[in-house]
């Protein structure tokens, strides 16, 4: 090579750790195994495609024409060089960027950062670099860490460096080599920085328009390791630096000039130390990152108004529970890290804090759950999380998920060198609670009482009084989310304000020690009672969407309310609550609440309590479900019993349920002459909804065996559903209307009929509604002729009939007439599945279908005993699979296999 030119390459350098003491040691061994080591490095550098330029007498240069081929060539020289030596450890250091090429060397600053980036390695290691902040492409099973922005001696401004890992290279937590930060105090990141690659780019974006960022959140959420890692990152946007001032240890208001003074290194002069700071900062393009600012807020506000309107480059990064108030302030809140799957933020934070806990020991898959499990009861708090891994090193994760009901006990200790407040959970909070007003603490202890949420209305009902007016609720509350204390819930049209489960215990704790917590308890249960009966009207009217919205987002405080209620045996109120969940348990799928109503009915004195038979009816409902086909019936036949007493709401339900277990359960007659009864008591009662929800049942039961006597029963139901204006009621009564239209052989019109149901429930969180109908246009589609159709509706009903990808009753009932398509496709393999999915109930179900579908009763009588290992969920999700696959054979106009 000859000549000279500037060329885009990537450079990978090598050395030996601890040579020269080798040397030193025993120059003769040195020597033998240094020509062994070029052999075996060399080689591994030219199989990979690299080309040595320079032997550096302990090490190689070479380079290479594409990143990743680079990363995977020191992978393997790295792996070849600890099998092939004992003890012997070499650093290796990838740089991307462009150098002087002449006469078969490279010069330039990419080759002096690569030689700096190999100083800063430790044996074992590699590290990566370019001239662009953002790793290159990597190969396969590689993960570039990010070890942040990185001030490297006589380079200027930072590197972004990247630290290699392979599962064929031993695990490395080791911190980098001493590495000369110039301009910048910024502590050495102690561990890896996990989750937040979202928020460090939105506070960088934000620093470019705003020279004042405050980064806000609860206690624990990690703001300041979010703050030091942005800093770190900008470094090189700086030149005069970055740095990092701790207000925490600080208690004197007035003191707040001189400690950021001293840690920006000025030192003293003449003037008092804020007029240094401003005479300092003037012409400085710096970056101060201010920690901890929320116990001398108006001293450290003052002093940073100050700064930001004398000092026009430099930039501040505050962290503080609550805004500073400054003009020109941006703030920016610091959420918890996000805790749903395995591959969480939330999670890759536990494992990585256990990981270096437990000296590199690995988790099992069996111990993932339990991991979730923490993270999510630990509402994704970085520093709940980190003292949790911790516990790591004498228990396991699932004896951990079990003790967290004492959080405040588990979760003690913490990292080295960190303040008080951050070694243990309670004095983090304690922190912010203590920086409350009087008033802001009674009401934060108050709220504890809620459960997933509340708004103010609530807040009002349940907490007003005593030292906390309903006309200073609104104030309080805007002040405990200033505080970061409370957070506000922006998903819905009504604003919602939640605690985190922490806060909650530690507001729950304190409540109880002032013995307090009985009278709050039994505010909040009073108020649910009061709102679940508003909610029932509203459901059975035009205000059905809007109730519906309000039940879900209250179904925590609900639950809890029922459940204390039953726990205290407080009758009433428990009564009251769970009679009117039908919208909840039956038609929103919340199934847990059909287990409620048989505990609520079986209180002492509960089959006396006027709701009685709203109850009852919910509790058989709930034994359908399971396929208690006799416990159902003989429970509603207690309710209609009972409902024969006063004048109840809901009275009709257990007939309802009565019916519906006949007609799930293949017991046609009954189902008939119960349905009859159940018009005779709706019409006594005097609702439009529940006369037209029993006379669409009836209209269904009848039409099985005289569609003429049914179409006036489905035409009444009609009408009473309209003066309702109910949406699902609506589209109830269409789908017991397609149903007579089915009987009657009118497959066109039942067609037009269910999709005029979906079409009426589609605006509602109804799921029920829209999967029967799907559920019906599955048989109406095969009858048409339209196969594709037939797949896509039935995948369809199972998706919203299942509950959390398990099988519902109603799920089950789509799966059974799914798997006799697949029988006439000849899958007796899916098929054998499904069975094995089935109840006796079931079959005996699929018994009375089987002139519809008599391959899977063959199957089924063939196959009575065959044991699927598969999991309600695992089934569903198989199923559905196997409906997507056949969709889209139909859809390229293949058709079925």
């Amino acid at each position: 090579m000859s000549g000279r030119n500037w060329v885009e390459t990537t450079l990978l350098v090598t050395d030996i750790e601890g040579s020269t003491r080798a040397w030193e040691a025993d120059a003769e061994s040195m020597s033998a195994l240094l020509e062994r080591h070029d052999l075996v490095v060399q080689e591994a550098i030219s199989e990979a495609g690299g080309s040595v330029f320079k032997h550096t007498g302990d090490g190689f240069a070479s380079v290479f024409d594409e990143p990743a081929v680079a990363v995977q060539a020191a992978v393997n020289t790295q792996r070849i060089v600890s099998e092939s030596f004992d003890g012997l450890k070499i650093r290796v250091a990838v740089y991307t960027g462009r150098v002087e090429s002449r006469d078969g060397d490279y010069f330039g600053g990419s080759h002096n950062r690569a030689a700096r980036l190999l100083a800063a390695c430790v044996g074992g290691q590699i590290l990566l670099s370019a001239d662009e902040d953002c790793p290159p492409e990597l190969p396969d099973d590689v993960e570039a860490e990010d070890m942040g922005g990185l001030h490297l001696r006589d380079v200027r401004g930072s590197m972004r460096v990247f630290r290699i890992r392979h599962p064929d290279l031993p695990a490395d937590r080791r911190s980098l080599r001493a590495l000369d930060y110039l301009r910048t105090n910024l502590p050495t990141n102690a561990s890896s920085f996990v989750g937040r690659d979202g928020d460090v780019q939105q506070i960088s974006t934000v620093l470019r328009e705003h020279r004042l960022v405050t980064l806000i959140g609860t206690g624990g959420v990690g703001k300041t390791r979010l703050a030091l890692f942005v800093g770190s990152q900008l470094l090189h946007k700086y030149p005069d630096g970055v740095w990092f001032c701790e207000l925490a240890p600080a208690n004197d208001p007035g003191s707040v000039a001189a400690v950021l003074a001293a840690d920006l290194g000025l030192g003293q002069g003449e003037n008092a130390p804020e007029d240094l700071l401003l005479e300092r900062l003037l012409h400085k393009r710096c970056l101060i990152v201010l920690d901890n600012c929320e116990h001398l807020l108006s001293a450290v506000s003052a002093l940073v108004d100050r700064i930001s309107r004398n000092c026009p480059m430099t930039s501040i990064i505050a962290t503080s529970r609550t805004p500073l108030g400054v003009h020109g302030e941006r703030a920016v809140r610091v959420e918890p890290l996000t805790s749903g799957g395995n591959n969480s933020p939330a999670v890759k934070l536990f494992l990585d804090r256990a990981h270096a806990a437990r000296n590199g020991a690995e988790f099992g898959s069996e111990s993932m759950d339990s991991i979730e499990s923490i993270c999510t009861h630990l509402d994704g708090l970085p520093l709940a999380i980190e003292l949790a891994a911790a516990r790591t090193r004498s228990m396991s994760p699932a004896e951990i998920d079990d003790r967290l009901g004492e959080r405040f006990r588990l979760l003690t200790g913490g990292r080295v060198g960190a303040t008080g407040r951050q070694r243990t959970l309670e004095s983090a909070v304690d922190w912010s609670y203590h920086l409350c007003d009087l008033q802001e603490q009674v009401l934060f202890d108050r709220l504890s009482v809620f459960a997933g949420g509340f708004t103010l209305e609530a807040v009002e009902e349940v907490c007003a009084g005593d030292g906390v007016g309903r006309e200073s609720v609104f104030d309080l509350v805007n002040s405990l989310v200033d505080r970061s204390l409370v957070v506000v819930d922006t998903g819905s049209e009504k604003t919602r304000y939640h605690l985190l489960e922490i806060l909650r215990a530690y507001g729950s704790a304190r409540l109880r020690r002032a013995g307090l917590k009985d009278l709050y308890t039994q505010n909040h249960t009073d108020y649910y009672v009061s709102f679940s009966e508003q909610m029932l009207e509203w459901v059975q009217g035009p205000r059905e969407i809007e109730a519906s919205a309000r039940l879900v987002s209250e179904y925590d405080n609900l639950a809890t309310a029922s459940a204390r209620s039953i726990l205290h045996e407080d009758l009433d109120s428990a009564m009251r609550i769970v009679a009117t969940m039908f919208h909840l348990a039956y038609e929103l799928q919340r199934l847990e609440v059909f287990s409620r109503c048989e505990r609520t009915i079986n209180m002492k004195g509960a089959w006396e309590h006027p709701k009685a038979a709203a109850v009852a009816g919910l509790a058989a409902m709930g034994r359908a479900q399971s396929r208690d086909w006799e416990g159902g019936i003989a429970l509603a036949n207690r309710g209609i019993m009972a409902a024969e007493g006063p004048k109840v709401d809901l009275s009709i339900l257990p007939h309802y349920a009565r019916t519906q277990i006949a007609l799930w359960s293949g017991r046609l007659l009954e189902a008939h002459d119960w349905s009859a009864a159940m018009i005779v008591e709706a019409r006594r009662s005097g609702s439009d909804w529940e006369l037209a929800r029993a006379l669409g049942h009836g209209a269904w039961a009848t039409s099985i065996h005289d569609p003429s006597q049914a179409r006036p029963l489905a035409e009444e139901a009609m009408l009473a559903a309209a003066r309702t204006r109910s949406p699902s009621t609506i589209a109830l009564v269409y789908w017991y209307q397609a149903q007579v239209f089915l009987h009657e052989g009118d497959l066109q019109g039942a067609l037009r009929i269910t999709r005029e149901s979906s079409a009426k429930s589609s605006p509602t969180a109804n799921k029920v509604a829209r999967g029967v109908a799907r559920q019906l246009q599955v048989a109406l589609h095969d009858g048409l002729g339209d196969q594709q159709a037939r797949w896509e509706s039935a995948l369809e009903s199972i998706r919203l009939l299942s509950s959390e990808g398990g099988m519902t009753f109603l799920a089950g009932v789509t799966i059974l007439q799914v798997v006799g398509g697949f029988a006439q496709r000849g899958r007796e393999d899916i098929v054998r599945e499904a069975l094995a999915r089935l109840t006796a109930g079931e079959r005996d179900l699929l018994r009375t279908l089987g002139a519809e579908l008599p391959e899977v009763v063959a199957v089924l009588e063939k196959e009575t005993n065959f044991i699927s290992p598969l999991s309600d969920a695992e089934f569903a999700h198989m199923l559905v699979e196997e409906i997507e696959q056949v969709v889209e054979e139909y859809a390229s106009g293949s058709g079925a296999p």
